[in-house]
């Protein structure tokens, strides 16, 4: 079981839509040109990849699922919404940053020795 008729023409005009809109750009198909280059010493092939594409059958599409994806070994969600009887949570004010910046942040600072914690911040640098 492969894509549907309507799904591959959905397919089929996606890629050709897309790859007529890139082509427009001069950066786009230098940059194929000299990929295909690289990776395929082929620069042609910037001539035959959409067709190749296009010409992809729903029974190849269906042995490459059959060949790649395994079925058994897959995670199912299923994303439900929560109970309306939930409350929605409370909105809190937001922090005063500027009370857990160190004071050189705050003030200028012109020794190393000035560099603090605000009270009641924390700081995972030592000796701060």
């Amino acid at each position: 079981m492969g894509p549907s008729d309507e799904e591959m023409e959905k397919l089929r005009n996606n890629l050709f839509n897309s790859s007529v809109r890139s082509r427009q750009s001069s950066q786009y198909r230098a940059q194929q040109l000299a990929e295909f280059e690289l990776y395929d010493q082929d620069p042609e092939l910037f001539n035959t990849d959409l067709q190749n594409y296009l010409e992809v059958t729903p029974a190849q599409i269906s042995a490459a699922l059959r060949r790649y994806l395994d079925t058994d070994n897959r995670v199912l969600l299923e994303i439900v919404p929560a109970p309306e009887q939930a409350a929605p949570a409370t909105p809190q004010a937001p922090a005063n940053r500027s009370s857990r910046l160190p004071l050189c942040r705050r003030f200028p600072c012109s020794r190393r020795s000035d560099y603090r914690i605000a009270p009641g911040a924390t700081s995972d640098r030592t000796g701060a």
